[in-house]
């Protein structure tokens, strides 16, 4: 049985599906340049403003952030379409990202 080398650019395909299904559209994943070959190759995320708002992290690691923001948009979207009342501090703190 062989065994599969997981390439960079197949974890690289992964965090992409990954945005897509989480519906996270405008969002891109960046890869870090890695001139160490010794070195795990990292990827941050930048939002539509161009902005990083990850560190530059393992596929795992982005991985899980990308699955828990995801999570969070979904419910935060849910609720404000719902007409749920938020609490205050709640509405403040998404109000840079257009959400009322």
């Amino acid at each position: 049985m062989k065994s599969k080398t997981v390439t960079w650019q197949m974890e690289y395909e992964a965090l992409f599906n990954a945005l897509r299904s989480n519906k996270l559209d405008g969002y891109e994943i960046r890869v870090q340049d890695n001139n160490d070959a010794r070195k795990k190759t990292t990827f941050y995320l930048i939002d539509d403003t161009k902005l990083s708002i990850t560190g530059c992290w393992s596929y795992e690691k982005l991985n899980h952030f990308i699955m828990g923001y995801g999570k969070a948009m979904k419910k935060i979207n849910a609720a404000t379409e719902s007409g749920s009342n938020m609490h205050p501090i709640f509405t403040e703190a998404l109000k840079p990202f257009g959400i009322k």
